[in-house]
C-alpha cells in the first residue's frame, strides 16, 4: 500500500509538471499571438500613413501643374516688374512687363517636356 501511494504522489508530481509545463506553453502562445497583433496594428498605422501621404503629394502635385497657379504666379510676376519698371522710369511699363510674364509662362509650358524627356533619358 506504501508503494501505491508512494507511486500516486509520483504520477501527482508529473501531471502538475506537465501542467506547469502547458501553462509556461499557452503563455508562450498568448505572448505571440499579442506581438503579432501589435505588429499588425504597427503595419495598419503605416499604410494610413503612407495613403495620407500620397493624397498630400497628389493635391500638391496637383496645384504644382495647374493653370491657375501659373496664371497666379504670372500675375504677380507681371505686377512686380511692371512696378520696378515704374521705378526704374522705363517707357511704358505695363507693356515692357508683358515679356517677361510671358517668358515666365512659357517656361512652365516647356519644363514639363524638358523634364520627361530628361527623366526618360536618364534611365
Amino acid at each position: 500500500m506504501n508503494n501505491l501511494e508512494e507511486r500516486i504522489k509520483e504520477l501527482e508530481n508529473q501531471v502538475a509538471v506537465l501542467e506547469g509545463r502547458n501553462a509556461q506553453v499557452d503563455a508562450r502562445k498568448a505572448k505571440d499571438v499579442v506581438q503579432e497583433e501589435q505588429v499588425r496594428e504597427f503595419i495598419q498605422h503605416e499604410i494610413i500613413a503612407i495613403r495620407e501621404r500620397n493624397i498630400r503629394v497628389e493635391k500638391d502635385k496637383a496645384w504644382e501643374t495647374s493653370w491657375a497657379r501659373r496664371f497666379l504666379v504670372a500675375a504677380v510676376t507681371y505686377l512686380v516688374i511692371m512696378i520696378f519698371f515704374l521705378v526704374i522710369d522705363v517707357d511704358h511699363p505695363w507693356i515692357n512687363a508683358i515679356v517677361p510674364t510671358l517668358g515666365f509662362l512659357l517656361s512652365t509650358l516647356t519644363i514639363n517636356t524638358i523634364k520627361n524627356i530628361w527623366l526618360k533619358n536618364r534611365k
